[in-house]
């Protein structure tokens, strides 16, 4: 492979290339370009992309790939329950897309499947350095990486300006507030307690992990129980259930001062008329490491299905350079994972980027193991009894722990 990609990289741009390999028809059209005296036709390499983008997003990367053309056109198709899609071709390639943009934490999935293609190859060592490094680490799956980065999200701690003058910068500071604030209906800060994927920001500060990339549950280890009996402290000032309805209506009618959640909630709390803040998540006053939520990574992954290498591994090349990353977040308010991208001034002072890029210094990466699916319900089942019914931490993680591992025997 690397001798392939050596050959593809240096290749002239004359070089005919010819047909596609995806799922779309794969129609040459003539550019009439000239070379020499004579004249030349070349056929447009077309390469399909599944993607479950939201519209306006989906619509810049399509503007983006344009700049390909006319060597290389990449039809940027939307496909619905892309997932479930992607499991049927593993035995059946014929009808594959040569490249899928999703979010890293499915590629361990699809890498023991057999469908995606390594990108190490493709890529020169050095160019992974121009991207923020969790962003990095999102891709690689058993030291093999198959992902280019574009955008990611992690969590933020979102604040009601009006209620909340000072931003608490660790946990002493949020649980005084909390204290102060949580009277008569109203709140001083509300999570979704007891949601795992919100939960872990406690646990991984801590040491702790859900699930580790060797595949290792990690719920009864001592770090984990630490951070859920001191995480209980806080969870005793908000409200009983902790759920997304509960916890998101009373920050968007401005009975909670602040909360943490995603970039996905921002377009609702505007548009309820909050003027909303965001800040870092607070540091951990007991031991100094800031709360680090897991992060999800968006980006590009090439299947092997792909007959076209050459001209997926200029798609890649593409990739690689800030453009892309830097065009969707001018549009949408996302966190660009190319480090360049941040010299443009409209990102590198946007409040919302800026609060993503400081919590991405601490942010781990979602797991990308398909073990981590099995993960969830064991995890919210115990966080549910010891928030919401006050059972005792240790009992029920070492409970989790061995359903976890029968749950992931299960699998095999």
């Amino acid at each position: 492979m690397k001798r392939v990609v050596s050959t593809i990289l240096a290749a002239a741009m004359a070089v005919t290339l010819l047909g596609g390999c995806g799922s779309e028809p794969k129609s040459g059209k003539n550019t009439g370009s000239k070379e020499g005296t004579g004249t030349q036709q070349k056929k447009t390499v077309e390469l399909t992309m599944w993607h479950e983008l939201e519209p306006a997003v989906a619509n810049i990367v399509s503007e983006q790939f344009k700049k390909l053309e006319p060597e290389i056109k990449v039809n940027v198709v939307r496909k619905e329950k892309s997932n479930d899609a992607l499991k049927l071709i593993a035995s059946d390639s014929k009808g594959a897309p040569d490249f899928y943009w999703y979010a890293h934490d499915k590629i361990g999935l699809y890498a023991t499947m057999g469908i995606l293609e390594p990108l190490d190859s493709y890529i020169p060592a050095d160019k992974m350095n121009d991207f923020i490094p969790m962003t990095q680490n999102a891709g690689v799956f058993n030291g093999k990486r198959y992902q280019v980065p574009a955008y990611y999200e992690t969590l933020l701690f979102m604040y009601n300006k009006k209620l909340l003058n000072t931003v608490p910068k660790n946990t002493d500071e949020l649980l005084a507030m909390m204290k102060e604030k949580t009277k008569d209906g109203n709140y001083g800060f509300v999570e979704q307690h007891s949601t795992a994927y919100y939960v872990a920001a406690w646990i991984n500060a801590f040491g702790g992990n859900i699930i580790n990339e060797k595949v290792e549950p990690g719920l009864n280890k001592q770090e984990t129980i630490d951070a859920i009996a001191y995480h209980k402290q806080f969870v005793s000032l908000m409200p009983k259930d902790g759920e997304w309805n509960t916890v998101t209506t009373l920050f968007k009618e401005g009975k909670a001062a602040s909360t943490i959640n995603g970039p996905w909630l921002v377009a609702d709390v505007k548009k309820a008329g909050i003027d909303v803040g965001f800040a870092p998540l607070p540091v951990v006053s007991k031991n100094g490491k800031a709360l680090s939520p897991y992060a999800g990574v968006q980006g590009i992954m090439l299947l092997k299905a792909c007959k076209e290498k050459e001209a997926a591994a200029k798609v890649i090349q593409f990739m690689l350079q800030k453009d892309m990353g830097e065009a969707i977040s001018l549009a949408t308010g996302s966190a660009p994972a190319n480090k360049k991208a941040y010299d443009n001034e409209s990102i590198k002072n946007n409040e919302l980027i800026k609060a993503m890029k400081a919590t991405a210094e601490n942010a781990v990466p979602m797991p990308n193991i398909p073990q981590i699916d099995v993960m969830w319900s064991s995890t919210e089942n115990a966080l549910a009894a010891i928030n919401k019914n006050n059972a005792d931490v240790k009992t029920e993680m070492d409970k989790a722990q061995k359903e976890a591992l029968k749950n992931i025997e299960s699998m095999k």
